[in-house]
């Protein structure tokens, strides 16, 4: 048995190994007798999942089926930048096994893996065990020193994503007028400005977060800021763009996704 799965013009194929399990094959497509057995696009990032073989009732297909709808959803979210809600999924709707985390890792690539495992440990709501997580497993165990691994990989990371916070005490400034009164002005890839705030009461290390028109979305998350603005301070540059909006079913604080790109500055250690 072969399935196929395309995220956003990226394959992945996978086969049934002779004792049932499932293997990440090279990339390409499955030949023309398959049958389709799902397609979404929730976030503009269009998912298909193609079977081809002749079904059975074996229970490790339903184990299979269950992990590629989950992995679809997790890699199309992660690939339109909602980094933070791939991270939950990954944490607290996803299969346990090794097998199954073996291969989203390579889906992924080690890389994602890192940013997923740093957005959810510098950001998850609350002080959860990362020990625990899957994310965690991802990357091959908790950092020895979770503080120094963080700023080891805000400083070589030439860009990466993030959810805006307090963004819901300023979300009015942004609905758009009509009948939809929770619809957002906001557009993936508008522009967003990353401006440091050294003289913040709450936080000297600060980085509010821009609409294009000068307008505060939010800030950077407290624990990101740490990591970065120091590299500001340094004197390195980065710019920035809306990844993501989602639908106002989600908290107001998982809405809005920016992509921060590094343009220049400090590689200091």
């Amino acid at each position: 048995m072969k399935y196929g799965l395309k995220i956003s013009g990226q394959n992945f194929q996978f086969s049934e190994t002779v004792s049932g399990l499932l293997d990440l094959e090279s990339g390409g497509d499955l030949s023309p007798e398959t049958t389709q057995l799902f397609q979404f696009d929730e976030i503009g990032r269009q998912a298909i999942l193609e079977m081809q073989g002749t079904p059975s009732m074996q229970a490790s297909r339903a184990f299979h089926y269950r992990f590629l709808v989950k992995a679809a959803r997790i890699v199309s979210f992660y690939q339109a930048g909602v980094t933070f809600k791939s991270a939950i999924w990954i944490n607290y709707d996803f299969i346990s096994d090794t097998g199954y985390l073996t291969l989203l890792r390579a889906m992924l690539g080690p890389q994602s893996c890192n940013e997923l495992f740093f957005e959810f440990a510098l950001g998850a709501y609350g002080n959860p065990d990362i020990s625990k997580t899957n994310t965690v497993r991802l990357i091959g165990g908790v950092p020895a020193d979770l503080d120094r691994a963080a700023r080891q990989w805000f400083n070589q990371a030439d860009s990466f994503s993030t959810r805006v916070v307090g963004f819901g005490y300023r979300k009015d400034r942004f609905v758009r007028p009509g009948i939809d009164t929770d619809s957002l002005t906001l557009a993936v890839d508008d522009p967003v400005f990353v401006v440091r705030e050294p003289q913040n009461t709450h936080d000297s290390n600060a980085i509010s977060l821009l609409w294009k028109n000068g307008e505060k979305l939010g800030y950077l998350r407290r624990n990101i800021a740490k990591q970065v603005a120091p590299l500001m301070d340094q004197g390195c540059l980065y710019t920035a763009s809306i990844s993501a909006v989602l639908g106002h079913f989600r908290a107001d604080d998982e809405r809005v996704y920016v992509r921060i790109v590094k343009v220049g500055g400090s590689d200091k250690g």
